[in-house]
């Protein structure tokens, strides 16, 4: 009876333990993948080994700032880092900051515009994905319209029409005269981007006290619809409603 007690203490300790031990096994050897099942657990085990192995990657982004701190690759990939749940957005942004001192590129323009837009700097953000979009030799159609919406909620509205009127000509462009490797799915993101960036002008030109504009736009944007009613979320995304006329 004892022996039987204690067989059944060691099963019940020791099944669960070797059924972890035969998922992470899995994980880290997909040919095994045949002798499990996809269960929720096997799928919270992948998702913290996923984690760990991503906090490796930015211990060792940070070891290599502490060692070298003119590293300027390391500091940019730990700007904007989202697997870093340990900095504050004003570190971030000091991070970020760092990686730009170090090497000016459009990457790096762009990554502490980003830092600038969550916390709330959108006038300094506009500056900086304009820099981008200088540095990258070209007017990008991504720079430019960061550039519009950052422009937009700085309050610089001759400035955030140009860089919006400018990305939906680059998107109509896109959208009308596609590349041979585009897709249909890279066209309607082309066509979603540039809806995006319409209803964007339609806000702008409330704001700016020009309905005729906006009501311009918004038979352009929405040509099924009398009037448009757009505004900005709290998140500063744009949300458009088909309104009486």
């Amino acid at each position: 009876m004892t022996k039987a007690v204690t067989y059944t203490g060691i099963a019940i300790v020791c099944l669960p333990m070797a059924f972890v031990c035969c998922l992470v096994a899995t994980i880290c050897f997909p040919q095994l993948d045949a002798i499990t099942v996809h269960t929720p657990l096997r799928q919270t085990v992948a998702s913290v080994v996923e984690d760990r192995a991503k906090w490796n990657e930015v211990s060792k982004f940070r070891r290599a700032t502490r060692l070298d701190p003119a590293n300027a690759k390391a500091w940019h990939s730990l700007c904007n880092n989202e697997s870093d749940k340990t900095v504050t957005a004003q570190q971030n942004l000091t991070i970020c900051e760092t990686a730009l001192k170090l090497d000016q590129t459009s990457q790096t323009y762009n990554a502490l515009a980003d830092a600038q837009e969550k916390l709330g700097d959108h006038c300094n953000a506009e500056e900086n994905f304009r820099m981008a979009s200088v540095s990258s030799g070209h007017s990008g159609t991504f720079y430019v319209e960061s550039m519009g919406h950052s422009g937009l909620l700085c309050g610089d509205f001759l400035g955030a029409r140009a860089a919006l009127e400018a990305a939906i000509e680059q998107q109509s462009e896109a959208i009308n005269h596609p590349d041979p490797d585009d897709d249909q799915e890279d066209i309607d993101e082309e066509k979603a981007d540039r809806l995006q960036d319409q209803e964007l002008l339609i806000v702008l030109f409330d704001r700016n006290h020009q309905p005729k504009l906006a009501h311009d736009t918004c038979t352009v944007a929405h040509p099924e619809w009398k009037a448009c009613s757009c505004s900005l979320d709290g998140e500063g995304v744009v949300k458009c409603m088909q309104a009486p006329h």
